[in-house]
């Protein structure tokens, strides 16, 4: 549009230069044809209202010109802002996805690993490689289950479907949790100590709330000393069911606390140099929020971190 403006331009001053100067070369080449004075100064004032006029349609052109550009810059930078949005909450997905995969599958496969170990380098009794194919083939099917169960909750998360609650005994959720960490622990010398005082029916989805409890309970055992505990402790407490995941480390650093459950926070690393994805209890608190239930901890310097689950129970929910 700026091109063809300046071509108008251009010949417009060619057309009217040239129009003068031909003028100036001849003069009577131009006839006045008015017979009175008064006619002259109607044509002239006519010819300054059209030379208003074209002025004002040539500006407004130029107006609705910038606006247009100025339009399209604006719609292509807001296409391109929730595109980079989109982005980011795919690669955020990403993550999310990984490391879920990462807390389903590492202890298991720990586990399958430690006993192949064991077998290659011990020489075990005819009882004992028994139990361990026994134990070996347990771990085998839970690990298949949880690769299942986690493959099909994606899929419930791509197509944005939500929590599917039912009431679950709470305490064969922990236990199954506990056993699942339960090489972690070993690997690293840590006892984990179960107090179920409450056989209660909470109210949760099965997948996602056993995937809370693994998220806690691994990073529990990952900032606890070898030789020490992580404690889990089941009760009741103000018609809500409490889940209580204790470790004996050196506590969450003030200044981390007020950040610990957001994304993007820096993995910190395990007593034992352990890595993690920095998103563990990022999705531990937005799993928990999703179903109804309450998270929070508590941490001193020097004195462990303490982190609580607050669930719905039967009967609480208008049953």
């Amino acid at each position: 549009r700026r091109r063809y403006h300046i071509i108008y331009f251009a010949l417009t001053c060619v057309v009217a230069g040239g129009l003068l100067y031909y003028d100036h070369a001849r003069p009577g080449w131009i006839r006045y044809s008015f017979d009175r004075s008064a006619d002259r100064y109607i044509d002239i004032y006519f010819v300054f209202i059209l030379i208003l006029l074209f002025i004002y349609i040539i500006t407004r052109s130029l107006i609705d010109s910038y606006h247009y550009e100025r339009n399209r810059a604006n719609q292509r930078a807001l296409d391109l802002q929730a595109k980079n949005a989109e982005l980011e909450r795919v690669d955020i997905e990403k993550q999310k996805l990984f490391s879920i995969i990462f807390h389903d599958l590492k202890s298991p496969l720990a586990s399958v690993q430690m006993y192949l170990e064991m077998i290659e380098l011990i020489s075990l009794s005819p009882a004992e490689e028994r139990r361990i194919r026994a134990e070996l083939h347990r771990q085998t099917k839970e690990t298949l289950a949880i690769l299942d169960n986690t493959l099909l909750w994606t899929k419930d998360q791509v197509e944005k479907k939500a929590p599917k609650l039912t009431y679950l005994n709470i305490g064969d959720v922990v236990n199954s949790c506990v056993r699942m960490e339960s090489p972690f622990a070993r690997a690293k010398g840590v006892d984990p100590v179960v107090s179920v005082r409450a056989e209660t029916m909470v109210l949760a989805d099965g997948h996602m709330l056993a995937m809370v409890l693994r998220i806690l309970i691994n990073n529990a055992i990952k900032f606890t000393p070898k030789g020490t505990t992580v404690w889990v402790d089941v009760y009741e407490q103000d018609c809500r069911c409490v889940v209580k995941v204790k470790d004996s480390g050196a506590g969450v650093p003030p200044e981390e606390q007020p950040r610990i459950f957001s994304l993007g926070i820096e993995s910190t690393e395990g007593t034992n140099s352990e890595k993690g994805s920095g998103l563990g209890l990022a999705l531990a608190h937005e799993f928990a929020k999703r179903q109804g239930i309450d998270i929070w901890f508590e941490s001193r310097p020097g004195k462990g971190a303490e982190f609580f689950l607050a669930l719905p129970v039967r009967g609480q929910q208008g049953d």
